[in-house]
Order: structure tokens, then C-alpha cells, then sequence
């Protein structure tokens, strides 16, 4: 059955960077590495159980467990002084060629009551050697 390939995927633009650690086909866990350059506070880092990935059955390939299959990614940080929250979130498609086509979102909000909810686009992440 296929799963994720490990190692790191890379956005288009070059902000984003996803590096899958482990894939579980059994519950369709990921364990990954997310990273941002651009945020309202900096860029951030988060580790952990933090994407999940399931099949649907491939006519072409006449079974399920290959590509392409849905995947998604979530992804936050809120200091120990809870000033703030932000949240990324991915969802999308692994596609044959190991290519993440992906939709993100961003919800940050702080202390100050500023609240921002954006779209990150739809990017390419590619896995990189």
C-alpha cells in the first residue's frame, strides 16, 4: 500500500515546508515537521501528529492504497503566555508523482483582539532530495 513518501516537501513559493517523519497506513497518521517562514509573529515551527491521509479506490488501478489520495496537514502555535493563536491548515491531494496539490488557511487571533482569517492559496509542495 502506498503511503507518503518520508522526507520533505517544499511549496512552490518556497514559505511552506512540510517533512513527513512517518506515515501509518493502518490509521492514516502523519507524523511531520511543519514550517513557515511568514506569520504575524515570525515564522513558526511545529512538530508532532499533525496530518492525516486516506484512500479511495482507483479505477485505473483497480484497488484502493495508491495514489492519488486525500491528505491534510494542521499546524499551530499559542505561547505559554497565550497572547496569541495561529492555526495553518492543508488540505488536498498526494498525487502519483509525489506531489502535494494543497489549499491552506490561516486563522491567527491575539490579546489585542486582532483577528485574521486568510487564504494561503492553492501550492504545489514537491519533495525535495
Amino acid at each position: 500500500m502506498s503511503v507518503p513518501r518520508l522526507g520533505t516537501y517544499v511549496s512552490e513559493d518556497n514559505n511552506f515546508k512540510i517533512q513527513v517523519i512517518s506515515a501509518d497506513a493502518w490509521n492514516g497518521q502523519i507524523q511531520a515537521i511543519y514550517e513557515t517562514n511568514y506569520s504575524p509573529v515570525g515564522g513558526f515551527t511545529t512538530e508532532g501528529l499533525i496530518g492525516g491521509f486516506s484512500w479511495v479506490f482507483s479505477n485505473q488501478q483497480g484497488k484502493d492504497g495508491v495514489a492519488p489520495f486525500f491528505i491534510t496537514f494542521r499546524a499551530g502555535k499559542r505561547p505559554d503566555d497565550r497572547s496569541y493563536n495561529i492555526d495553518d491548515s492543508w488540505t488536498g491531494a498526494y498525487q502519483v508523482n509525489d506531489i502535494l496539490l494543497m489549499d491552506g488557511a490561516r486563522s491567527y487571533i491575539d490579546k489585542e483582539g486582532v483577528v485574521q482569517v486568510v487564504s494561503l492559496g492553492t501550492l504545489r509542495f514537491s519533495l525535495s532530495n
